[in-house]
């Protein structure tokens, strides 16, 4: 008799479905009122239809909103993306053709129009998604073994004498220990911890996770032109914790192939480190070679509810691009999205783009500590640096969150400045929310059940004040 992951159903158990017609919707609005008496309504639509027959699966995503005014009123709908699907069963893999977007954790992520072919997690069972350590050990006898995280008991099972293995924990979270105790069956109780973190490419030993795309470039703009491409991505878990994984990028414009090494290392937390080499031609048909370097670094205190993550250190040489910035039309300029190739909002210096200085180093770090059962105090940083200039984009976001009973509320603290900016932008600001519910009746059938009142109040840098006080509704549904 084999060995099965728990929750494992065999494929020929596997059922399609039967042939339907599908309609999700999810709208929200509100209405704002200022402070000196003026009123904004906002409405936002968010259709997602489809259509099921056997194995295929047909889906469209559009939207609508609306905003309305002192003497203004926009109204618009967009068509988001159309894409056509089935599984691949024997692969445990998803074929997709149509609007799809590739993975981000090696190359950066793009939308494309296209063919794609990728693992799909949702083909293997929920105890082996996600990254957990594979924890082995001796038992003398017939013994029982738990395993606990954060005080709750996550796996049971008895064992038969000698060497063992688990590797098909459901993942709790990006990390933290585990503690295990073997009960043999003299009494005897062997206890001992497993210390863990992930970081986004880590597998489980014995695990290959891979994505193939072909297709062309989907920018949402008139800025870019939608070149062809071919992109491939491989991951495996290895033993003691290590993975590696690398990709290759082709275009006509662009080659780019990427290597790393993952390791979960117990207590220490989990790194990945990797390197991207690139060959590009830019818009003004000048030929660079490049190469760019990241770390990345996890650690989770379950003792003290703290999360550590360094997401980057990236650094990237002179000469390094990436796809997206040789799909540009021009070497600057502004990536406004455009209505019929016509500008219809002025642009900002975070529209700005200039491909003279391409991206040196960037550092972002994330912290965040739980503080109760429903409060959390978090903080986080980035720092991007560019090739030819001092200039420098800086983001610091620090906030706490928390909620009693039904009432949510948060004050939070945020400065940013781009590159191209002169000045620093500092806000401050504070926000509750109270559902309706709070003081009236609401059930499943209560149209009150999913409206709210929300207060804010925000102080940005020059001293200047914001309040706004409104009612917001969210309607979501299916057919």
């Amino acid at each position: 008799m084999s060995n099965q992951a728990r929750g494992y159903i065999a494929p020929e158990y596997w059922d399609n479905g039967i042939t339907a017609a599908l309609l999700n919707y999810d709208f929200s609005g509100n209405r704002v009122r200022d402070s000196y008496g003026g009123t904004s309504d906002y409405a936002y639509l968010n259709l997602k239809t489809g259509l099921n027959i056997g194995s295929w699966r047909l889906r469209d995503n559009t939207s609508w909103s609306y905003s309305a005014g002192k003497g203004y009123s926009q109204n618009n709908w967009q068509h988001i993306n159309t894409w056509l699907e089935r599984d691949i069963v024997p692969l445990r893999s998803r074929l997709t053709m149509g609007d799809s977007y590739t993975p981000g954790d090696i190359f950066d992520g793009v939308n494309f129009r296209g063919i794609q072919l990728a693992s799909d997690d949702n083909m293997v069972p929920d105890s082996q998604r996600g990254y957990a350590p594979t924890i082995h050990g001796i038992s003398r006898g017939t013994s029982r073994i738990s395993i606990r995280q954060n005080g709750y008991e996550i796996y049971q099972s008895t064992l038969p004498p000698g060497p063992f293995e688990i590797n098909d924990i459901y993942p709790a979270g990006s990390g933290g220990d585990l503690q295990v105790t073997l009960q043999e069956a003299d009494g005897s109780v062997q206890r001992f911890n497993v210390p863990w973190s992930s970081v986004p490419v880590l597998q489980r030993e014995g695990h290959l996770k891979y994505a193939l795309s072909a297709g062309e470039f989907r920018s949402g703009g008139h800025q870019q032109d939608n070149p062809r491409f071919a992109e491939g991505t491989l991951k495996y878990g290895l033993p003691a914790g290590w993975t590696v994984y690398g990709g290759a990028w082709i275009a006509e414009r662009y080659r780019a192939f990427n290597l790393g090494v993952g390791k979960n290392m117990g207590w220490l937390g989990a790194v990945s480190l990797d390197a991207t080499r690139a060959n590009a031609r830019l818009p003004d048909e000048s030929r660079h070679d490049g190469q760019s370097y990241r770390f990345l670094y996890n650690k989770s205190l379950t003792e003290t509810g703290t999360n550590i993550q360094l997401i980057g250190y990236r650094y990237s040489t002179r000469g390094y691009f990436s796809f997206a910035d040789t799909a540009w039309k021009k070497m600057s300029g502004y990536s406004v999205l455009t209505q019929d190739g016509v500008i219809q909002i002025q642009p900002k210096y975070t529209d700005y783009y200039n491909l003279a200085y391409n991206k040196r180093g960037r550092v972002q770090v994330s912290i965040s500590q739980q503080t109760g059962e429903s409060s959390t105090l978090y903080l986080s940083g980035s720092h991007q640096s560019y090739w030819g200039t001092d200039r420098t984009d800086r983001q610091l976001n620090a906030g706490f969150n928390s909620s009693v009973n039904d009432i949510s509320w948060s004050l939070n603290y945020s400065l940013s400045r781009n590159a191209w900016q002169h000045e620093t932008d500092r806000i401050l600001s504070f926000d509750v929310s109270i559902p309706f519910s709070h003081w009236m009746r609401s059930d499943s059938t209560s149209a009150w059940r999913n409206a709210s009142a929300r207060y804010s109040q925000t102080l940005e840098a020059h001293g200047q004040a914001a309040s706004t006080a409104g009612a917001v509704w969210h309607i979501a549904g299916g057919q």
